[in-house]
């Protein structure tokens, strides 16, 4: 929605959204997290494991729905079948829904939230069926989460994301959850960065200084992410953005193919 007020006032905005929908002309975004991309790397992930049928869960609204979209031509692509397409409600029952058509995995897609809430059902009911999800579901490590692999942003081996948090617990202590403080990096970065190459400061000038930025080293994302746009590029994260982790006895760690 913001996109074209953006466009409207001809100031330009950095956004963190991970639909494909958040650019525009002045809008500049940083996806922490991926609607397309990750939909990319589940179906890869899926097709690895040699999984031939898959039940879907996902969030009812737009972040749901475009994962979705994305992920259907993958799953077709390389023969998968969807033997169920499940919209999560904050309430409500959907094991049975999920478990009839006998997948070899369940794919959940979303905020989070309700992801969590979904494998806890799914423990609670004995099924033992592996659980694979996008970045939403692993941001914040549960014991009910144990073995589920996720895609994600978050790279404990970029040397980015390890300075910064070895300065803020220097200066502030233990340091908060890891998405949020690598995007907090790389959104200030940015901002900063493209203020010292605007060649005027004025907003058109600050837009022209984004366009300017070129491998800014990032944070978020694996080894060797970097930051920067162009005249028509407003696709900000450069290179190996999404990593696979695992939920082992509480934390995310890193998950190999």
């Amino acid at each position: 929605p913001l996109v074209p007020v953006l466009d409207e006032i001809q100031v330009p905005g950095i956004n963190w959204a991970g639909s494909a929908l958040a650019r525009g002309a002045w809008a500049f975004q940083l996806k922490i997290g991926s609607l397309p991309d990750e939909a990319g790397h589940l179906t890869r992930l899926l097709a690895s494991r040699g999984y031939r049928a898959v039940a879907v869960a996902r969030d009812r609204g737009p972040i749901g729905d475009e994962y979705a979209a994305f992920l259907r031509g993958g799953l077709d692509a390389c023969g998968i079948a969807m033997t169920a397409d499940i919209v999560l409600d904050d309430d409500g029952e959907y094991v049975d829904a999920l478990r009839r058509g006998e997948p070899a995995c369940v794919l959940y897609l979303g905020l989070g939230p309700r992801g969590v809430a979904l494998c806890t059902a799914i423990r609670q009911s004995r099924w033992s069926v592996p659980i694979i999800g996008n970045v939403g579901l692993g941001v914040r490590p549960s014991p009910e989460l144990e073995g589920v692999v996720f895609t994600d942003v978050v790279d404990e081996a970029n040397p980015v994301l390890r300075r910064f948090v070895r300065r803020y617990e220097e200066r502030h202590g233990p340091a908060p959850l890891l998405l949020g403080l690598a995007a907090g990096h790389d959104l200030a970065t940015t901002a900063v960065e493209a203020l010292r190459l605007a060649p005027s400061a004025t907003p058109a000038g600050a837009r022209a200084g984004l366009e300017r930025l070129r491998g800014v080293p990032a944070a978020i994302g694996g080894v060797g992410t970097t930051i920067g746009f162009g005249p028509w590029d407003r696709d900000g994260y450069k290179g190996p953005l999404v990593v696979y982790r695992e939920i082992r006895d509480g934390i995310a760690v890193d998950h190999r193919l």
